[in-house]
């Protein structure tokens, strides 16, 4: 089984009103560190459009929480 043509269903979250940027397809943009336009608003998951997995999606919300208020903190 194959599933193509998923796109990231980010439409009506009000992202444009904050300063959160997306991609044509509705991607959230974000950078290494899983950080949006918006300084303090992080993105991980399927609405960043990276590979949609749910392992991957997991390992990026970990990843997260171990840089922004565990083990990795303030390095």
């Amino acid at each position: 089984m194959f599933a193509t043509g998923r796109a990231p269903n980010t439409k009506g979250f009000g992202l444009e009103q904050v300063g959160i940027e997306t991609k044509d397809n509705g991607a959230i943009k974000i950078n290494k560190g899983l950080q949006t336009s918006v300084e303090n608003i992080y993105a991980v998951g399927d609405v960043t459009n990276h590979v949609q997995l749910t392992p991957i999606a997991i390992k990026e919300g970990m990843a997260f929480a171990d840089t922004v208020y565990g083990r990795n903190h303030g390095r």
